[in-house]
């Protein structure tokens, strides 16, 4: 749904993915459309924006690269602050489940 509100498709993003994968630079095939729906910043800002593309009908948010100049380092914000954040408004299962006390 948001990215045929941006008038995008997922193919669209293929040849783009299949440079960067490679190593070779990408930037060129990336469009203003696809940058509005890209997420950057501290961990506090990418909670935010993925919160808000949730909050228009996003159900699957995709990290992959480019992570920025430290893809090791942004994996580890991302699984140390970024996902426990959205995983606590985003899980139905309660805290507890699993797990006794007592």
């Amino acid at each position: 749904m948001l990215l045929a509100d941006a008038g995008l498709t997922p193919e669209d993003f293929l040849p783009a993915a299949a440079l960067a994968q490679s190593g070779r630079p990408a930037a060129r095939l990336v469009d203003d459309r696809m940058l509005a729906l890209g997420i950057a910043g501290d961990p506090a800002a990418v909670v935010a924006r993925c919160r808000a593309l949730q909050e228009r009908g996003a159900t699957h948010l995709s990290f992959g690269p480019p992570l920025g100049p430290d893809p090791v380092a942004a994996l580890a914000l991302l699984g140390r602050e970024v996902l426990p954040a959205l995983r606590a408004v985003t899980d139905p299962r309660p805290e507890s489940a699993g797990s006794r006390h007592g």
